[in-house]
């Protein structure tokens, strides 16, 4: 079976009559006129650092990808900032509290998310925040595993998304750690 996409989506999520394709983006309701709109979910990733240079890695408890290597990080809520999302999703995985104030913003990118046979479009907000080597940190939730790695022993070919991969990497090369 082929994974499908917002295109691909048949009835109105308020009527539930059929949905026509105006374009790659847009889906109009012939019964109701309501427009839907091939927009990205957003999420944040967190790069989290220490004085020695390491970088904490994950790996996922759940798919998609489990057992595959992760950065922390995930959906932003409704009616939650990106720091917000951040901060939460650090206590969530890592039982690591931070305040929004020690995240940095990093950069943003383009990024599917494969979830039961539907290819979802998201953002990814990159934050690093820098945290002692000593500070207690255990997987929790979405985590199996976590451990300390300097990002040029990473195995960048064993991230669960490409994507994540391909952004770390641009993210360690710009700050000369590979």
């Amino acid at each position: 079976m082929s994974e499908k996409t917002f295109v691909d989506k048949k009835f109105c999520n308020w009527c539930g009559a059929k949905l026509k394709k105006i374009n790659n983006i847009q889906l109009q309701c012939e019964a109701c006129s309501i427009n839907e709109f091939h927009n990205p979910k957003p999420a944040v990733v967190c790069i989290i650092t220490n004085e020695r240079g390491e970088v904490l890695v994950a790996t996922r408890a759940h798919d998609p990808g489990k057992g595959k290597i992760d950065s922390p990080g995930g959906f932003i809520d409704a009616y939650e900032t990106a720091e917000q999302a951040a901060v939460r999703e650090l206590k969530e995985e890592l039982g690591l509290d931070i305040d929004e104030q020690e995240l940095e913003l990093i950069f943003t990118q383009a990024n599917k998310y494969p979830y039961q046979g539907i290819v979802f479009s998201i953002v990814d907000i990159y934050f690093r925040v820098r945290v002692s080597s000593s500070v207690v940190i255990k997987p929790q939730d979405d985590v199996a595993t976590i451990h300390w790695q300097l990002p040029s022993k990473i195995d960048y070919k064993n991230f669960w998304s490409p994507q994540l991969a391909e952004g770390l990497n641009r993210y360690f090369k710009n700050q000369n750690m590979l």
